[in-house]
């Protein structure tokens, strides 16, 4: 992990902000926060800072750091986005409770120290794309504001999905490791079973390229994960596996670890967030401006988000994510509505007469029907009576998450597997 360049920023210093390069004491409460600057061209400052700062009911309490304040700027809005005040964006706990963590394990949150996690937090920066002081090895995550559309921006971008006082922007619609799938409209499911599966298909995308997204799931005693995903735009086909290694687990066009350059015309890019942590970005602006899916692997563990999605893009698309302009989740009939997830995930089984877009075959595939779990349920339940990690371990793991049913989803997906990092795949 590249580490963020370290420096003060005059805005912050003249509002009144905590310094995070000050002396930090180990047993302090620490919060990372945006902190806007009232500055057109770096409009949000991200600070580490000691929580009795963050609450601080005097002049100087963060809550009246408002853009109202700054004057010169006529569009607010388009230069602050959604934002009116100062945000936390990370509650970290003391430096304390961040030693724990790397006394019971070898990592935390994909760092391998206690110092590395600091040197990632403690410096502040500007929203400021071209220094690198948020992006890291191309990630946007944890930076103030979210991912621009361009290479060099000079203003925020308006959306941003850490306000609660602000209307949300859109969640990303796709998948999540161990199946978690979020429809179209946002609405939550699971299904949990072995087999490929159809996630989306266009026949008529991008002027009769063609999509196809599929995923492959394998199931684990009452659980079942997405092992791979593979996308097919046009006559190209990207695929990608979950790996407990730094390795390249990716096909294109069948050949492993082949050159990523385009997809159908569409431009890939790929990174590691970490050493567990991988994404692979396939930019849809030249056709759908600011639209693009991704592909996201956090150990085995295979993610496919499709962001900024328009009904111009993804109107036309059937599969188990369901109907794009009514949410409602179709059989393949195109009218039949299925409410049962465990229909809906049988339904929607890649067929012989579906292009067979993964480099391997897998058991089972179609007339054989997808493995499903037995009474997930019931396993559930005693597995957590025999659980080293607890309800409370894992609802305190996933609370820096900001969507409440992502909350919900990452608590499963700590019992299930054991695994307090699970917290990372989201």
């Amino acid at each position: 992990m590249k580490i963020q360049l370290t420096f003060i920023s005059l805005f912050a210093l003249l509002d009144g902000a905590v310094d995070a390069q000050q002396p930090v004491n180990s047993a302090t409460h620490r919060v990372t926060i945006c902190h806007r600057t009232c500055s057109e061209t770096n409009p949000w400052n991200r600070q580490t800072i000691d929580l009795s700062a963050w609450e601080d009911t005097g002049n100087n309490k963060h809550s009246s750091h408002t853009i109202d304040k700054c004057n010169g700027i006529d569009d607010k809005e388009a230069v602050f986005g959604p934002h009116t005040s100062d945000y936390m964006i990370e509650d970290h706990g003391s430096r304390d409770q961040i030693e724990a963590k790397f006394e019971n394990d070898a990592e935390y949150m994909g760092f391998a120290s206690a110092s590395a996690y600091w040197a990632y937090w403690e410096p502040t920066c500007n929203f400021q794309q071209a220094n690198d002081c948020c992006v890291v090895d191309g990630s946007w995550e944890h930076c103030c504001g979210v991912e621009p559309t361009t290479s060099a921006p000079t203003k925020a971008p308006t959306i941003d999905e850490e306000t609660e006082s602000q209307p949300p922007a859109p969640a990303p619609t796709g998948s999540l490791g161990d199946p978690h799938f979020r429809t179209w409209k946002n609405e939550h499911f699971e299904y949990h079973g072995q087999c490929d599966l159809v996630l989306a298909k266009d026949k008529t995308f991008a002027n009769g390229l063609g999509i196809d997204v599929h995923i492959r799931t394998k199931l684990i005693r009452f659980w079942s994960y997405i092992k791979q995903a593979a996308i097919r735009i046009g006559d190209d086909i990207l695929e990608v596996e979950g790996t407990i290694d730094k390795k390249d687990n990716y096909w294109i066009n069948f050949e492993p670890a082949g050159e990523l350059t385009t997809i159908g015309g569409f431009p890939v890019t790929s990174w590691w967030q970490n050493s567990y942590k991988r994404h692979f970005l396939i930019d849809l602006h030249s056709k759908f401006p600011n639209q693009k899916i991704q592909i996201s692997t956090y150990k085995e563990f295979v993610r496919v988000d499709f962001l900024n999605s328009t009904a111009e893009a993804f109107g036309n698309t059937v599969g188990i994510l369901g109907d794009f302009n009514s949410g409602k989740t179709f059989a393949r009939d195109g009218s039949t509505v299925l409410d049962n997830f465990m229909d809906l995930g049988n339904e929607w089984q890649v067929l012989p007469d579906e292009t067979m877009i993964f480099h391997d075959v897998a058991d089972p595939q179609f007339p054989k029907k997808c493995l499903e779990p037995e009474d997930p349920q019931g396993q559930r339940r005693r597995r957590l009576g025999e659980s080293t990690v607890s309800v409370e371990d894992a609802e305190k793991a996933c609370a820096t998450l900001t969507d409440p049913l992502d909350r919900k989803d990452c608590v499963y997906d700590i019992l299930a597997t054991q695994d307090i990092s699970m917290v990372g795949a989201f």
